[in-house]
């Protein structure tokens, strides 16, 4: 049984050859089957996984999927010598047909290449989602899980480290993939995720060093704020109690942290929300 809650890869995504592929790579490189292609086509300098960067992918915390349930989803890179970055991700089951459902969340950083099934689907950055000039990127979707009888669904990714010079030498190319089990109809793991999954909003953003994060809440519920790094580590808790109905504003200092992409997640019963936050310094 393999567990998916917060799993490192080594690191990175598909960033420009000659501004051609800036706003989202071509379908089918990120090392999937049949023909398992991947960038290093086009950016040929390194061997393909032999960089240094770390790839973080969160999926809800759980360890298997059950049929039919959403799970909401963070892809975060980190690598301090490169400064683009992009990502390619599909998730095929054993016939190499699409397996669920992938949903943008943030249009502004993501794109969904929308294939006829049962072609895969890609998800993709876009050119603002290549966050050129930071230490850092991330972006989250929601993945919601195929049908029952699927069986076992692998995640096929692929990534480039890229290091923001407009052409296609010095990028380092990561493919990676992920085993997802399919839950027992009686399985003790099954939980019940939140309906609710969007994004969590701060300004100013890229930021330094300080930046507010705004929400609101429809009803009374108990939150809990906080920031992690690209490790998948808390680096602050800014909030953990109930709260009344309204719009709050809550300012994150980044004064002690060193630049880079960090990641903020809002809580609830209701559901969660994540935000990115680019502290440069």
């Amino acid at each position: 049984m393999k567990r998916i809650g917060a799993i490192l890869f080594g690191v990175s995504a598909l960033a420009a050859l000659v501004f051609a592929y800036s706003g989202g790579p071509l379908d089918d490189k990120c090392g999937a089957p049949p023909t398992f292609a991947n960038c290093t086509q086009c950016h040929n300098s390194f061997p393909v996984n032999s960089g240094n960067g770390v790839l973080l992918i969160s999926l809800g915390g759980t360890s298997t999927y059950v049929p039919g349930e959403s799970y909401p989803g963070v892809i975060t890179f980190a690598d301090p010598d490169q400064s683009r970055w992009g990502c390619e991700f599909t998730v095929l089951n054993s016939a190499n047909q699409q397996a669920g459902t992938i949903n943008i969340v943030d249009p502004v950083h993501s794109q969904l290449s929308d294939n006829p099934s049962p072609n895969p689907d890609y998800f993709k950055h876009t050119t603002a989602g290549t966050y050129a000039g930071l230490q850092g990127a991330g972006w989250v979707f929601q993945w919601v899980a195929p049908a029952s009888g699927t069986g076992g669904v692998t995640f096929w990714i692929a990534g480039n480290a890229a290091n923001n010079n407009d052409n296609n030498q010095g990028d380092y190319i990561y493919t990676r993939s992920l085993v997802v089990d399919e839950a027992s109809a009686a399985g003790p793991w099954q939980i019940s995720l939140p309906e609710s999954y969007g994004t969590l909003t701060n300004y100013p953003n890229p930021f330094n060093a300080r930046t507010l994060l705004t929400f609101s809440l429809s009803r009374s519920e108990a939150v809990h704020l906080a920031v992690f790094d690209a490790t998948g580590r808390t680096t602050a808790i800014l909030m953990d109690g109930q709260l009344a109905p309204g719009t709050y504003t809550v300012p994150f200092d980044g004064s002690p942290f060193a630049s880079g992409t960090y990641f903020a997640r809002l809580t609830m019963p209701s559901g969660q929300r994540v935000g990115i936050l680019n502290l440069v310094k």
